[in-house]
Parts: structure tokens; C-alpha cells; sequence
């Protein structure tokens, strides 16, 4: 039998990993609690189903929200100045039992731009960031 939104595979704990909105709820697929066949009703098909969650997760408007102790930034080149400044400001130290695991920020990169964000973030004078680009 062919997997439908009303229908969900025998093995649906497979289809998504555990931190998503979507879910078989009595059945039914969903996201964030929603009924996707209610939405296909609505707007017909196909259509496409964005998570609010997932969204503002991704967006700068998150970086001034929770307070993780590590932030892990990859491929920082492709960050808005903006949003990268703001996450500076996010993480903190915290004490876990006996250890303090103390706030970073880390910055991962393959350098898609040779003199972006990450170029900057290492000393290359010709890249910095804010300083008349």
C-alpha cells in the first residue's frame, strides 16, 4: 500500500527525525498539530507546508532568544553581518554539577567567499566585516 496523508507507512517512526513538526497524529499526518489533509482541502494540491517553528529557528529574529552554551555556526560566510554580530551576544556559561562549561561561539567554514565572513574572523585584513563593505 502506497504511504498517503491519511495512511502513514508501517515504519513512520523512520520518516521523521525526533525534533520535527511533522507527526501521524490518530492516522493523520500533521504539522505542528495541524491537519495536512485540512490545509489540501483548503488550498487544493500540491502544496507546500512551512513549520513556524522551523522557520524562526532559522531566522535572525531566534539568535536574541535562548541562551545554549555552544552556538556551532557552519559555512559563517553565508551569515548576514547582522545576524552574525547578534550572535555573539547568545551564548553564555553555565554550570553543569561540578564543571563549568563556559559560553562560545565556534565558526565552521568550507569558504565559499576567499575574503568573507570567516576570512574576516581569522585576521585576513583585506575581509573585514563592517569596515566599509
Amino acid at each position: 500500500m502506497r504511504p498517503s496523508l491519511n495512511h502513514p507507512p508501517p515504519s513512520t517512526n523512520l520518516l521523521f527525525p525526533v525534533n520535527t513538526p511533522f507527526a501521524y497524529e490518530k492516522g493523520e499526518l500533521t504539522c505542528e498539530a495541524t491537519s495536512l489533509t485540512e490545509i489540501a482541502t483548503a488550498v487544493g494540491t500540491p502544496f507546500y507546508v512551512y513549520s513556524r517553528a522551523e522557520i524562526l529557528a532559522q531566522s535572525h529574529t531566534s539568535v536574541r532568544g535562548a541562551r545554549p552554551q555552544v552556538l556551532r555556526c557552519d559555512e559563517v560566510e553565508l551569515f548576514d553581518p547582522e545576524v552574525w554580530r547578534a550572535a555573539q551576544f547568545m551564548t553564555r556559561s553555565k554550570r553543569c554539577g561540578s564543571v563549568v562549561v563556559r559560553g562560545a561561539v565556534e565558526a565552521l567554514s568550507t569558504w565559499h567567499l576567499p575574503h568573507g565572513l570567516m576570512a574576516s574572523l581569522i585576521g585576513d585584513p583585506a575581509a573585514r566585516v563592517g569596515h566599509g563593505r
